[in-house]
């Protein structure tokens, strides 16, 4: 009795089509970003190895994502919150403007991308009357200078949905003396999505955005 023989199958060689290489590089020339093809640790080359983990159609799909990207370097992301906090001071003349990070209650301790964001607020020096905290619970410790003249801003890079940002308010509100009128929380983020705003605001809480889509 013969023995069953079993054939491996070959695996495939990891590529990219001359298609998707013209249309990855038209992309990186539009948003002009350096092409940089002598460095393995270049955003250019480590694009290039990440599209040859997928087949050809994912790649396109990827590269469909990537023309709706928004790359931020660190000085703009600074620049960004500069302006949308001297928006918020301009609006609430004599306020005292209070940072907590757009976090919901179930999510407080945890280190999310609103954290990093008010870490950025805190290491930058404005001349406004602000104070911040890095958790959201931190208000608790600051609730005797609270008052009809106080701005909570809730702080995050991204509003998508605005879920989030609708449960980090009313976390805010458990948090703050009770009839605090909810027109004085602020919400502040680099991009903001128009379906997220839209719920944000019609609660009666003001969204302050750099960049909506």
């Amino acid at each position: 009795m013969s023995t069953p023989r079993f054939i491996k199958k070959a695996t495939p060689v990891p590529s990219i089509s001359m298609d998707v290489m013209a249309r990855l590089e038209t992309i990186f020339n539009d948003k002009q970003w350096n092409i940089d093809r002598t460095s393995q640790i270049s955003l250019y080359d480590r694009y290039c190895n990440t599209l040859m983990k997928f087949t050809e159609e994912e790649q396109q799909l990827l590269l469909e994502l990537t023309e709706r990207f928004l790359k931020i370097d660190l000085s703009e992301y600074v620049g960004y919150f500069e302006k949308l906090l001297n928006d918020i001071q301009n609006d609430n003349p004599g306020s005292t403007l209070i940072l907590a990070p757009c976090i919901p209650e179930e999510e407080a301790g945890k280190t999310k991308s609103s954290s990093v964001a008010l870490y950025t607020m805190k290491s930058t020096h404005y001349n406004h009357a602000v104070k911040c905290g890095i958790e959201p619970s931190d208000i608790k410790n600051i609730l005797p200078v609270i008052n009809q003249n106080t701005t909570i801003v809730l702080v995050d890079d991204f509003i998508g949905t605005g879920d989030t940002a609708l449960n980090s308010i009313k976390y805010a509100q458990s948090i703050l003396p009770q009839g605090f009128p909810i027109r004085n929380i602020k919400v502040m983020a680099i991009v903001t999505m128009e379906t997220g705003k839209i719920a944000i605001e019609n609660i009666g809480v003001r969204v302050y955005s750099e960049v909506s889509s």
